[in-house]
């Protein structure tokens, strides 16, 4: 089941075991399939998504049930790479059933992470900071501030 580019299905879609679905338009990153039913994503099958920048990014868009696959493969292009507070959504659906079994996200700059706990909910991933770099800013600013208070 190959559905390049922007487009709409209608029904039941299956991506059977070991087929790859690859959302993506030449040369946009703002690709969406539109399914009116269930995604069904089998074991070993693949779903390809890509980010192209703050807010743009391809798009499954299920009115029914979203049924995870095996992998989430989810690659930069047109030469983005992240920042923290970056939201992309990536999935809407009406339900969700599963998970990926593996989800592979382009690497970061150093303290940059990706935040994947809104994925089955809403469909969402984030860039974040790394938790030590909140710890690293808030010791930095009790020490200007006990500094500041010395003098």
């Amino acid at each position: 089941m190959r559905h390049p580019g922007i487009g709409e299905l209608a029904a039941q879609q299956r991506a059977d075991q070991g087929e790859r679905v690859v959302i993506r338009q030449r040369g946009k990153t703002d690709g969406a399939i539109n399914i009116t039913g269930d995604a069904t994503l089998a074991d070993s099958s693949e779903l390809d998504m890509q980010l192209g920048g703050s807010w743009t990014n391809n798009h499954l868009d299920i009115s029914g049930l979203l049924k995870a696959g095996e992998w989430l493969n989810v690659t930069e292009t047109n030469g983005y790479t992240g920042n923290p507070g970056d939201t992309f959504t990536l999935f809407s659906f009406g339900s969700e059933s599963g998970a990926f079994s593996q989800t592979n996200l382009p690497a970061l700059s150093a303290g940059q992470q990706w935040d994947t706990s809104q994925l089955y909910t809403a469909g969402t991933i984030q860039i974040v900071p790394e938790p030590g770099t909140w710890t690293l800013l808030a010791l930095g600013l009790g020490g200007l501030a006990l500094r500041r208070r010395k003098r």
